[in-house]
């Protein structure tokens, strides 16, 4: 009896070590994930620092996240085009835009909308897929505006510099 207990105590432990073993992967994989999450939305909220547009931090990362963009890009645009929704010209029509969407013809419902359509265009439009590079696509965005593209290179600048 005596042996079968250690017997069984010895195998006990052997799986108890397994389970262990394969739990921190796990673990350790979401919290990396996790980090990133994290490193990401903050490095969001210094580019909208004291901005409303700093609120929706986490509606950036997401939609970033969704349709796999930088995800400075979409606060960097909102930034430039609206100083982080200071200044959003929808406002005075009773809608939301602060992303110079359609040159700010288009109102939306909410903020969370606008971020949320302007990321799908982003990565789905072929106006915007066809661009060679970040700065042709930040140009294309901005065509209207700009043709000389500074518009492009100070986002540019933004993004390299948070």
């Amino acid at each position: 009896m005596k042996k079968l207990l250690i017997i069984l105590a010895i195998l006990g432990g052997i799986y108890a070590t397994q389970i262990r073993n394969k739990l921190p992967a796990y673990v350790y994989a979401e919290t990396i994930r996790n980090e990133a999450k994290e490193q990401e939305v903050t490095r969001i909220r210094e580019i909208l620092k004291g901005k409303p547009a700093e609120a929706y931090a986490q509606d950036f990362w997401s939609t970033c996240n969704r349709y796999r963009l930088d995800c400075r890009i979409i606060p960097v645009i909102a930034r430039l085009e609206s100083s982080g929704f200071v200044n959003d010209d929808c406002l005075r029509k009773g809608g939301y835009n602060g992303l110079g969407w359609a040159s700010n013809r288009v109102c939306f419902k909410d903020y969370k909308s606008a971020i949320e359509a302007v990321g799908k265009a982003l990565s789905t439009s072929p106006y915007y897929t066809r661009a060679a590079s970040l700065m042709h696509k930040l140009c294309v965005y901005n065509i209207g505006k700009r043709i000389d593209c500074e518009y492009g290179r100070k986002a540019i600048w933004l993004i390299e510099n948070y």
